[in-house]
């Protein structure tokens, strides 16, 4: 993951993508690193402004039991077109 880092911003999304693959598993498995992972997530993709991961990342931690990320990402969704986002939005 560390080599995606040196390469221009451009590239940054590969390594969102990794984050978001080590905080799926865990937050569907409730590791004790799970918070850590989702925090992590929102962190870059908010740096890298990539808003469809932000919501990814709320609703991770809404997974873990906080109603405010449930309620930020819902209303993210709404502003995103992604029907997957959608789904998961009426589910919550």
């Amino acid at each position: 993951m560390k080599r995606c880092v040196r390469l221009p911003d451009a590239y940054r999304w590969g390594e969102v993508y990794a984050l978001e693959a080590t905080c799926d598993p865990a937050v569907g498995r409730r590791l004790p690193e799970a918070a850590a992972h989702a925090n992590a997530l929102m962190e870059h993709a908010s740096k890298a402004g990539m808003h469809e991961i932000v919501c990814r990342a709320h609703g991770h931690r809404a997974e873990l039991g906080d109603a405010t990320n449930a309620a930020a990402a819902r209303m993210l969704a709404t502003e995103i077109d992604n029907p997957v986002l959608q789904v998961a939005k009426a589910e919550r």
